[in-house]
């Protein structure tokens, strides 16, 4: 599949708590190292930062922790060592980060750097060390991982549902509709895509109808000379925001040359949002995020953009090509024998009509 954007980082947590702050640089550290040694060493110092060095209460949280663990790579290490070890908390910490930490020669495990043994040990186990180390900093720490924001996709509708009253959002929480009596203030926005510049077919939408179904509300967003709709359904109830592109986006041609550009707008946007586009939708005024979505995967079909573009430029011909008609004055004389017309003050004889009644044709 092509991607048409860039690199893009949506989410950089920054947390205040030193404590937290300290637990993401020793993750991040930890993740860069390629010696399963010293890996061990930063992801253990993560839980050091919590547990502040009691190692009995960092065996017992990992005791207690391990066999929840969501990560198959991690949950496959779970299983191996749960087979042949009473302890995995005692385990982890005597016979990994002790050992990798320590030299004292007669201890019962010392990690010998020149004993291939001891690395290939270690790098098996680290993949349950280091999703222990994330579920701490995650569980306890409160720093959310990428893949749990992504799970939750809380800020498809971050900006919408503050427009709501509380009375509703607990409604459509609850998988009800909107109670009676409720009003929302929506604004004007621009649907645009992340990476991308206004689309000038989709800038400067109204609001202008809002239906309440259950878990949310539908809005229809137009522009002001009514070339363009643009539905979208707020499920409220599932944090989601759904948007058909092959639907939901409404084009109508009153004929004008305005008409053609708008379309060649609205069909640049949908080139790009088949090109793994992420929706964005923005308040026009102030310039606040309203929603956004992840990157459009299109399913079950092939992206062709030369074809996009044959169709943009048959758009832009339109429009030009009824500038061209518009610029013509055309003006007809009808007289019992015959019929004349004249283009731009030049006169130019027709054909005798064999009827008298016949209409101009120009």
């Amino acid at each position: 599949m092509l991607n048409a954007n860039a690199f893009e980082l949506d989410y950089l947590p920054d947390p205040a708590d030193p404590k937290a702050r300290l637990a993401l640089a020793l993750c991040r550290e930890a993740a860069s190292i390629n010696m399963a040694t010293y890996a061990v060493i930063s992801y253990f110092r993560v839980f050091e930062t919590y547990f502040q060095g009691y190692a009995r209460e960092i065996k017992d949280w990992l005791n207690a922790n391990c066999p929840l663990v969501a990560d198959r790579q991690a949950k496959e290490v779970f299983d191996r060592l749960k087979a042949t070890e009473p302890n995995i908390g005692d385990y982890l910490h005597s016979a990994c980060r002790s050992a990798a930490a320590h030299g004292k020669i007669g201890s019962q495990t010392v990690i010998d750097p020149d004993d291939p043994e001891d690395e290939r040990r270690l790098t098996q186990d680290l993949p349950l060390i280091r999703a222990m180390a994330i579920k701490l900093t995650e569980e306890i720490l409160g720093i959310q991982t990428t893949s749990t924001v992504y799970r939750e996709h809380l800020y498809e509708l971050a900006g919408f549902k503050p427009l709501f009253t509380q009375e509703a959002l607990e409604a459509f929480a609850g998988g009800l509709a909107c109670p009676e009596g409720q009003s929302v203030d929506l604004p004007i926005v621009n649907i645009g895509l992340s990476g991308k510049p206004p689309f000038a077919a989709l800038s400067g939408l109204e609001p202008v109808h809002l239906q309440a179904v259950v878990g949310g509300a539908k809005v229809a967003f137009r522009r002001p000379d009514g070339l363009v709709e643009f539905h979208v359904l707020l499920d409220i109830k599932n944090e989601r925001l759904e948007f058909e592109i092959e639907r939901d986006l409404v084009l109508f041609d009153d004929g004008s040359p305005e008409a053609m550009e708008v379309a060649a707008s609205a069909m640049e946007f949908r080139k790009f949002y088949y090109l793994n586009g992420k929706l964005r939708v923005v308040d026009t005024e102030t310039g606040e995020l309203l929603a956004r979505k992840d990157a459009f995967v299109p399913v079950n079909l092939i992206v062709r953009p030369e074809g996009f573009d044959l169709e943009i430029k048959r758009y832009r011909d339109t429009a030009e090509h009824r500038r061209e008609l518009g610029r013509y004055r055309w003006r007809a004389r009808v007289s019992p024998n015959n019929v004349s017309y004249s283009m731009d003050g030049v006169s130019r004889p027709a054909q005798a009509s064999q009827r008298s009644d016949s209409p101009a044709r120009a």
